[in-house]
Protein backbone atom coordinates (compact mmCIF):
# COMPACT_ATOMS: atom_id res chain seq x y z
CA UNK A 1 0.00 0.00 0.00
CA UNK A 2 1.34 3.37 -0.96
CA UNK A 3 1.97 5.96 1.75
CA UNK A 4 -0.33 8.97 1.63
CA UNK A 5 0.71 12.49 2.52
CA UNK A 6 -2.77 13.36 3.72
CA UNK A 7 -3.71 10.89 6.44
CA UNK A 8 -7.30 12.16 6.66
CA UNK A 9 -7.80 11.44 2.97
CA UNK A 10 -6.35 7.96 3.25
CA UNK A 11 -8.36 7.01 6.36
CA UNK A 12 -11.55 8.08 4.58
CA UNK A 13 -10.53 6.14 1.49
CA UNK A 14 -9.76 3.05 3.57
CA UNK A 15 -13.00 3.42 5.52
CA UNK A 16 -15.12 3.66 2.38
CA UNK A 17 -13.63 0.50 0.94
CA UNK A 18 -13.92 -1.53 4.13
CA UNK A 19 -17.43 -0.22 4.83
CA UNK A 20 -18.84 -2.04 1.81
CA UNK A 21 -17.72 -5.34 3.34
CA UNK A 22 -18.89 -4.37 6.82
CA UNK A 23 -22.25 -3.23 5.43
CA UNK A 24 -22.58 -6.54 3.57
CA UNK A 25 -21.84 -8.44 6.79
CA UNK A 26 -24.39 -6.39 8.74
CA UNK A 27 -26.95 -6.82 5.96
CA UNK A 28 -26.36 -10.57 5.98
CA UNK A 29 -26.74 -10.54 9.76
CA UNK A 30 -30.08 -8.72 9.41
CA UNK A 31 -31.34 -11.13 6.74
CA UNK A 32 -30.28 -14.24 8.67
CA UNK A 33 -32.05 -12.91 11.76
CA UNK A 34 -35.23 -12.02 9.87
CA UNK A 35 -35.36 -15.45 8.23
CA UNK A 36 -35.01 -17.24 11.56
CA UNK A 37 -31.29 -18.08 11.72
CA UNK A 38 -30.21 -15.75 14.55
CA UNK A 39 -27.00 -17.63 15.39
CA UNK A 40 -25.62 -17.05 11.89
CA UNK A 41 -26.67 -13.39 12.16
CA UNK A 42 -24.90 -13.01 15.49
CA UNK A 43 -21.75 -14.64 14.15
CA UNK A 44 -21.69 -12.31 11.14
CA UNK A 45 -22.11 -9.34 13.48
CA UNK A 46 -19.21 -10.46 15.66
CA UNK A 47 -17.07 -11.17 12.60
CA UNK A 48 -17.72 -7.63 11.36
CA UNK A 49 -16.35 -6.20 14.62
CA UNK A 50 -13.25 -8.35 14.27
CA UNK A 51 -12.85 -7.13 10.68
CA UNK A 52 -13.05 -3.48 11.82
CA UNK A 53 -10.44 -4.13 14.52
CA UNK A 54 -8.14 -5.79 11.98
CA UNK A 55 -8.60 -2.86 9.61
CA UNK A 56 -7.32 -0.43 12.23
CA UNK A 57 -4.38 -2.67 13.13
CA UNK A 58 -3.46 -3.24 9.49
CA UNK A 59 -3.77 0.45 8.68
CA UNK A 60 -1.41 1.28 11.52
CA UNK A 61 1.08 -1.33 10.35
CA UNK A 62 0.91 -0.67 6.61
CA UNK A 63 0.35 3.08 6.29
CA UNK A 64 1.37 4.81 9.49
CA UNK A 65 0.95 4.64 13.23
CA UNK A 66 -2.00 7.01 13.67
CA UNK A 67 -3.26 8.62 16.87
CA UNK A 68 -6.25 7.41 18.87
CA UNK A 69 -8.47 10.14 17.41
CA UNK A 70 -7.64 9.04 13.88
CA UNK A 71 -8.29 5.41 14.88
CA UNK A 72 -11.67 6.53 16.19
CA UNK A 73 -12.31 8.50 13.00
CA UNK A 74 -11.51 5.40 10.97
CA UNK A 75 -13.84 3.11 12.95
CA UNK A 76 -16.58 5.75 13.08
CA UNK A 77 -16.40 6.38 9.34
CA UNK A 78 -16.49 2.65 8.61
CA UNK A 79 -19.50 2.37 10.90
CA UNK A 80 -21.32 5.27 9.28
CA UNK A 81 -20.80 3.99 5.74
CA UNK A 82 -21.66 0.44 6.84
CA UNK A 83 -24.92 1.67 8.39
CA UNK A 84 -25.78 3.42 5.12
CA UNK A 85 -25.28 0.19 3.16
CA UNK A 86 -27.29 -1.77 5.72
CA UNK A 87 -30.08 0.82 5.69
CA UNK A 88 -30.35 0.53 1.91
CA UNK A 89 -30.61 -3.27 2.14
CA UNK A 90 -33.22 -3.01 4.90
CA UNK A 91 -35.28 -0.55 2.87
CA UNK A 92 -35.20 -2.82 -0.19
CA UNK A 93 -36.13 -5.81 1.99
CA UNK A 94 -39.12 -4.10 3.61
CA UNK A 95 -40.28 -2.42 0.40
CA UNK A 96 -40.03 -5.38 -1.98
CA UNK A 97 -39.49 -8.67 -0.13
CA UNK A 98 -41.24 -8.54 3.23
CA UNK A 99 -44.82 -7.83 2.07
CA UNK A 100 -45.87 -7.01 5.65
CA UNK A 101 -44.73 -10.35 7.10
CA UNK A 102 -42.77 -8.84 10.00
CA UNK A 103 -45.54 -6.51 11.12
CA UNK A 104 -48.09 -9.28 10.59
CA UNK A 105 -46.17 -11.58 12.92
CA UNK A 106 -45.99 -8.81 15.53
CA UNK A 107 -49.76 -8.24 15.28
CA UNK A 108 -50.42 -11.99 15.54
CA UNK A 109 -48.34 -12.08 18.73
CA UNK A 110 -50.88 -9.72 20.27
CA UNK A 111 -53.43 -12.56 20.10
CA UNK A 112 -51.37 -14.84 22.37
CA UNK A 113 -52.78 -14.64 25.94
CA UNK A 114 -49.32 -14.77 27.61
CA UNK A 115 -48.12 -11.87 25.49
CA UNK A 116 -51.28 -9.86 26.25
CA UNK A 117 -50.70 -10.34 29.98
CA UNK A 118 -47.05 -9.26 29.80
CA UNK A 119 -48.12 -6.30 27.64
CA UNK A 120 -50.56 -5.20 30.35
CA UNK A 121 -47.75 -5.35 32.91
CA UNK A 122 -45.18 -3.51 30.80
CA UNK A 123 -47.53 -0.91 29.27
CA UNK A 124 -50.56 -0.62 31.55
CA UNK A 125 -52.09 2.36 29.71
CA UNK A 126 -52.15 0.78 26.22
CA UNK A 127 -54.66 -1.85 25.14
CA UNK A 128 -53.74 -4.55 22.61
CA UNK A 129 -56.21 -3.01 20.14
CA UNK A 130 -54.43 0.35 20.36
CA UNK A 131 -51.08 -1.34 19.85
CA UNK A 132 -52.45 -3.27 16.86
CA UNK A 133 -53.67 -0.01 15.30
CA UNK A 134 -50.26 1.54 15.95
CA UNK A 135 -48.41 -1.37 14.33
CA UNK A 136 -50.70 -1.30 11.30
CA UNK A 137 -49.92 2.40 10.77
CA UNK A 138 -46.15 1.81 10.51
CA UNK A 139 -44.76 2.55 7.04
CA UNK A 140 -41.71 1.12 5.32
CA UNK A 141 -39.93 4.46 5.56
CA UNK A 142 -40.56 4.89 9.27
CA UNK A 143 -39.49 1.33 10.04
CA UNK A 144 -36.31 1.74 7.99
CA UNK A 145 -35.58 5.09 9.67
CA UNK A 146 -35.99 3.52 13.13
CA UNK A 147 -33.65 0.67 12.23
CA UNK A 148 -31.17 3.11 10.69
CA UNK A 149 -31.02 5.18 13.89
CA UNK A 150 -30.71 2.08 16.05
CA UNK A 151 -27.92 0.69 13.85
CA UNK A 152 -26.15 4.05 13.86
CA UNK A 153 -26.23 4.31 17.66
CA UNK A 154 -25.04 0.73 18.15
CA UNK A 155 -22.26 1.01 15.59
CA UNK A 156 -20.99 4.31 17.01
CA UNK A 157 -20.98 2.75 20.47
CA UNK A 158 -18.90 -0.13 19.09
CA UNK A 159 -16.53 2.23 17.23
CA UNK A 160 -15.05 3.70 20.40
CA UNK A 161 -13.83 0.46 22.05
CA UNK A 162 -12.67 -0.83 18.66
CA UNK A 163 -10.57 2.32 18.24
CA UNK A 164 -9.12 1.87 21.73
CA UNK A 165 -8.28 -1.79 21.07
CA UNK A 166 -6.90 -0.95 17.64
CA UNK A 167 -4.60 1.71 19.09
CA UNK A 168 -3.31 -0.43 21.95
CA UNK A 169 0.05 -2.06 21.61
CA UNK A 170 2.82 -1.61 19.16
CA UNK A 171 2.46 -2.73 15.58
CA UNK A 172 5.35 -3.87 13.51
CA UNK A 173 5.64 -1.82 10.35
CA UNK A 174 5.38 -3.70 7.12
CA UNK A 175 8.71 -4.60 5.59
CA UNK A 176 9.46 -3.01 2.27
CA UNK A 177 9.88 -5.41 -0.61
CA UNK A 178 12.23 -4.77 -3.46
CA UNK A 179 9.25 -3.88 -5.66
CA UNK A 180 7.92 -1.23 -3.23
CA UNK A 181 10.72 1.23 -3.81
Amino acid sequence: MERYDNVLKSTSHTAAGVALYIGALWSGSFLFTVYGIPLAGDLLGLFSLLAMYNTVRNYRAMVEDISFLKCWKLTSTISLYGVLVTGLVQYVYFQYLDNGRLLGSLVSMLEVPEFRESLRQVMPGITPDELTALLESVTVGSMTAQLFLMNLCLSMLAALPLAVLGKLGKVRPRRKDAGDE
